[in-house]
């Protein structure tokens, strides 16, 4: 009998099963319309969601009457200054120091520059290379008090009086390119808003970082408004992954998506380890066979009885391929190296050498020059 009552149970509870419970809900009915809309079935929630929806602004009941014709007359003079007006350059230079950053962003011979260097190398850049030129304006903002810790409130002041005199120019019809040396040095001296004793070691607070953060960026911003050509210029700094140093990022501090491009400048280190006693045998007897066959030509460039620059061509059928280069470095502002390789070209031209050849590599020269990419390619032929 226990038996049978517990078949009867279960057979009792089958008609509380799930499928007997779904089958009077009607959002669980098969039903083959129910994406679609229209035609409304449902009246009362239909009703209900228009009384809700009445309740916000809608595009079609928005009008502004003359409002709207006035703001597009504007917006289309607007457009009109927009489109003629010339495209400026916002450009980031980065990477380690003595690397050329400076050298880079001074490289406007047509255009007046003015630099506000915080990072107190452009100076001699200047002089060295420019001749104390009058184009290139450079001011150190810096100012320190008698325990020689840097004042930012008067070297702020000083860094805002020199962009506004720049504005001014500016406005006055001048084109110049403006370049901000030392945005990590800046920021760094920021943190003096917060704690102005760096002799005294004290706890910051996070908030306290906010005013930090203003001065810097109030700054950058000064900058990024003028109506020229903005050059930043910062050092690099490690990037880290569980205390790991897994690379380099420019020291821009959340101010990169600002900038239109950036360049690297790296250190030629490498060249110094290339040229080694073995390579050095290798590049002589390379000269002595090829001069052999008349197609190795050496151009040297002389500049008061000095060798200041040099090439290695080589020439095959009508092409000249230009090898290896190099020039002194004190002689770098004069471009030495580059006017020894135009020299090459014009011997080309006038020797009806068909094609002028830089060879792999993406130096800028090369595209000053009038180079060209083209695609090289490796092929692999193997045997089945």
């Amino acid at each position: 009998m226990s038996e049978n009552h517990g078949v009867e149970s279960a057979l009792d509870d089958s008609k509380n099963s799930p499928k007997t419970l779904d089958s009077g809900e009607l959002l669980l009915k098969d039903n083959p319309d129910r994406f679609v809309l229209f035609p409304i079935q449902y009246h009362d929630i239909w009703e209900a969601y228009k009384k809700q929806e009445a309740v916000f602004w809608t595009a079609e009941e928005i009008d502004f009457g003359k409002e709207q014709e006035e703001w597009n007359k504007q917006y289309a003079k607007k457009f009109l200054k927009k489109k003629d007006k010339r495209a400026r350059l916002v450009l980031g230079i980065w990477g380690k120091p003595k690397t050329g950053k400076t050298g880079l962003s001074l490289d406007f011979p047509d255009k007046p520059i003015y630099v506000l260097d915080w990072d107190r190398g452009v100076e001699s850049t200047w002089r060295e290379h420019h001749d104390s030129t009058d184009r290139i304006q450079i001011h150190c903002p810096i100012n320190r008090d008698k325990r020689n810790v840097i004042d930012i409130n008067k070297s702020e002041k000083e860094s805002l009086m020199f962009i506004n005199m720049v504005r001014q120019r500016i406005q006055e019809g001048e084109d110049p390119v403006f370049v901000f040396d030392g945005v990590d040095t800046y920021f760094n001296s920021c943190l003096l808003k917060v704690n102005n004793d760096p002799t005294k070691v004290t706890k910051v607070m996070p908030w306290q970082y906010g005013e930090r953060n203003k001065t810097f960026n109030f700054m950058m911003e000064a900058v990024y408004s003028l109506n020229c050509d903005v050059i930043y210029i910062t050092h690099e700094k490690e990037q880290y992954i569980d205390n790991t140093v897994v690379g380099f990022v420019p020291a821009w501090q959340d101010w990169g998506g600002k900038l239109e491009q950036e360049f690297r400048c790296y250190s030629r280190e490498d060249k110094g380890e290339f040229l080694t006693d073995l390579n050095k045998s290798f590049f002589k007897e390379l000269a002595k066979i090829f001069s052999y066959q008349d197609s190795f030509n050496l151009y040297f460039l002389e500049l008061d009885e000095q060798i200041v620059a040099a090439c290695i061509c080589f020439e095959y059928e009508d092409q000249v391929l230009l090898y290896n280069s190099g020039y002194n470095p004190e002689f770098s502002s004069l471009s030495v190296g580059l006017i020894n390789k135009a020299f090459t070209i014009k011997e080309s031209i006038e020797n009806e050498m068909k094609v002028y050849n830089f060879l792999r590599g993406t130096e800028r020269y090369k595209y000053h020059l009038g180079a060209q990419d083209k695609l090289v390619m490796d092929l692999s032929i193997t045997r089945l």
